[in-house]
């Protein structure tokens, strides 16, 4: 017994670590150090780690994704490490260990910029290898801190996509999209044309806004979605991750998978239609041709995580088109439901047009 209780005592004790992580950017002046609380029996690790230069703390939480078969002990496993970092930056990251505590790993920010890292070392040897990092990076230009609703327009990041409701310039769009903007541009990727918006109502509580550009739109079908049903088959237009992406317009694929979303809540459909940063304020099209909601979230992968020890696919919302109507009352627009189903394909072709990427500065 005596011999069973060291033993218990012993796993309980090695199946937690601390380490040290460091890492670089490879074009910036800026290196991290920080903790690895490792939790080896669940697979899973807590990362937080402070930029020497900016003074930026970047954390989140690590997991495998991959173990290779037969292997004995922890050497060639891989897994991200989707970090958050206090000046709103995003780094997604992928490692690959080398022993159940030690390894490296490479990944980018939301911009495209590349990072590095290294974690399992002792305190005295991070901090060798953290002025060997200074050295690599001395001289180069200094991080620049991420402030997302200033640098938008320039950076891509949290741009977000609306979708023409009337004849005459009316478009609903998220009002995160442009929550604190003072300039707000629609840009018309089909014809390379950019124009200025005026903010006319938004509702707060349902993430919407309607905002006007000054010229004639093809409008698009926003009807009720109250006989929508789960498994329909729908379809989002939009700009995603125009930074890495490109300016094109994106055309993504799912169904209805529930008629309410986060905690039951009755405004929205939960979609497992793929979607990304700037895809929001998007049309969700069904098989008629008809708009039944506004692509607006996707579910957080850390906190669900965190709640769950799982991570979430395709699990996104979209505002039910019910609660965007209120906003056109003033507009006297026919919304009749269309009867006839097309296919995607034909769809598209009528109505991508009628959808803009919104840049908010």
């Amino acid at each position: 017994m005596k011999y069973i209780l060291m033993f218990i005592s012993f796993f309980m004790l090695v199946s937690c670590a601390q380490y040290k992580v460091i890492g670089k950017f490879h074009k910036y002046d800026e290196v991290f150090i920080g903790d690895v609380n490792h939790n080896l029996l669940a697979g899973v690790g807590e990362i937080k780690a402070k930029g020497e230069n900016s003074g930026i703390i970047c954390s989140g939480s690590s997991y495998v994704t991959y173990k290779p078969l037969f292997a004995i002990g922890c050497a060639g496993q891989r897994g991200k490490a989707p970090l958050t970092c206090t000046d709103g930056r995003l780094l997604d990251l992928d490692w690959l260990a080398t022993s159940c505590t030690t390894g490296e790993g490479i990944g980018r920010d939301q911009d495209g910029a590349s990072f590095a890292f290294t974690f399992g070392l002792n305190e005295k040897d991070a901090l060798i290898r953290l002025a060997e990092l200074k050295n690599e990076v001395k001289g180069k230009p200094d991080l620049p801190v991420y402030r997302p609703k200033e640098h938008r327009a320039e950076k891509g990041f949290a741009t977000g996509t609306g979708f023409a409701v009337s004849t005459n310039g009316h478009l609903i769009t998220n009002f995160h999209v442009i929550d604190e903007a003072s300039t707000i541009i629609v840009k018309d990727t089909f014809n390379n044309r950019e124009y200025y918006a005026d903010l006319l109502k938004v509702d707060k509580q349902n993430d919407l806004a309607l905002i006007k550009i000054n010229i004639n739109t093809k409008k698009l079908n926003l009807v009720s979605a109250n006989n929508s049903e789960r498994g329909n088959e729908v379809f989002a237009l939009g700009y995603p991750l125009i930074q890495l992406q490109g300016q094109s317009q994106k055309a993504n694929f799912g169904r209805i998978n529930a008629l309410s979303g986060i905690e039951d809540d009755i405004r929205f459909f939960q979609v497992d239609i793929p979607i990304q940063p700037g895809n929001s304020g998007g049309p969700m099209i069904s098989k008629n041709g008809d708009v039944v909601g506004v692509m607006t979230a996707t579910l957080d992968s850390i906190i669900t995580f965190k709640l769950s020890g799982n991570i979430p696919q395709n699990v996104n919302f979209a505002v039910k088109s019910d609660y965007a109507l209120p906003l056109l009352r003033d507009l006297n627009i026919d919304n009749t439901k269309n009867t006839e189903e097309y296919s995607f394909t034909e769809i598209i072709q009528k109505v991508e047009e009628s959808v803009f990427l919104i840049i908010s500065k």
